[in-house]
């Protein structure tokens, strides 16, 4: 049975920031996002953050902690 993911509230209303991500993830999580991640999209805000959106970081955690494949994964 899969388990509904839910997210903490981000600073950013497009995403996270790496160090947000760190607070909910495991360090195998951010391991594989990592590497999962090469080749998505992300954004910079006016501070010169990187932030991850919110949809891909769920559709990740989605995969690695329940299975479910999407066809661009």
């Amino acid at each position: 049975m899969n388990k509904k993911i839910k997210l903490p509230r981000s600073k950013d209303r497009h995403g996270y920031t790496w160090e947000e991500m760190r607070k909910f993830m495991t360090n195998y999580e951010m391991l594989k996002f990592g590497k999962w991640f090469v080749g998505q999209t992300a954004m910079v805000n006016k501070k010169g953050d990187i932030i991850y959106y919110s949809h891909d970081v769920l559709r990740f955690l989605d995969l690695i902690r329940n299975g479910k494949q999407t066809y661009f994964d």
